[in-house]
């Protein structure tokens, strides 16, 4: 098997032939939703991004504990920045030891010099701005309604699935798709109920959407 083609020959074909069908199935999901549009998209793009869109963006929930822990960290980092304290000579020593690293790289198109002391000192007087931002998402963590389960038990490919048919119909669409409740036998609900079964995520469509909106309004409040 070539190093460069992860693939067998005869696993390729497999693949091929899922693939196949797979185009098959979704060219007749677009004639049913959307015969009028087609001739506005590329339809081959279309189809590879259904299933691309679906696996290559899932929606995570939060992780509250470690989320929380790790944003704490950060402000206790970044106040100790803020007081960092080098003599000149070190930082000197600092910046030699620098320019060494980048004469004895092999590949120096591949070295990052490291942030110099100054640069450090001044993220960290930052602190003051950035500080009441991250209490913010803190606050908006630990007060969210998914801190009382754990953000696994959620369909995070399902929620994913609505955000991946609210954007298409959005794009090829003149009446823009639902935001705060589906309606199953509209236009909209029955797209998205053959988008589920073309890409065979599991789970109610009503629930999803429903999840999917209340993220999106969770993550509304903390960019206002």
């Amino acid at each position: 098997m070539d190093e460069d083609y992860p693939w067998t020959e005869e696993e390729a074909k497999v693949l091929a032939a899922r693939y196949a069908k797979y185009r098959i199935e979704a060219l007749k999901f677009l004639r049913n939703h959307f015969a009028d549009e087609m001739h506005l998209m590329n339809v081959e793009v279309c189809i590879q991004h259904f299933e691309h869109d679906l696996y290559s963006n899932p929606v995570d929930g939060y992780h509250h504990a470690r989320d929380i822990e790790t944003l704490e960290h950060l402000k206790r980092t970044l106040f100790a920045l803020k007081d960092l304290d080098l003599s000149g000579q070190a930082q000197d020593a600092l910046h030699i030891a620098a320019l060494n690293i980048q004469d004895n790289e092999q590949d120096p198109k591949t070295w990052t010099p490291p942030a110099s002391f100054e640069a450090l000192k001044a993220i960290g007087q930052a602190h003051q701005n950035l500080a009441p931002i991250i209490d913010r998402v803190i606050s908006t963590i630990k007060t969210d309604t998914d801190n009382t389960r754990n953000h696994r038990q959620r369909n995070h490919l399902g929620i994913q699935a609505i955000e991946v048919c609210h954007s298409f119909w959005n794009r090829f669409k003149d009446r823009p798709a639902p935001n705060n409740g589906l309606n199953l036998a509209s236009p909209f609900g029955a797209f998205v109920q053959d988008y589920f079964e073309l890409m065979d995520v599991e789970g109610s469509v009503s629930s999803c959407f429903t999840a999917w909106r209340d993220s999106k309004r969770r993550s509304s409040k903390v960019d206002t």
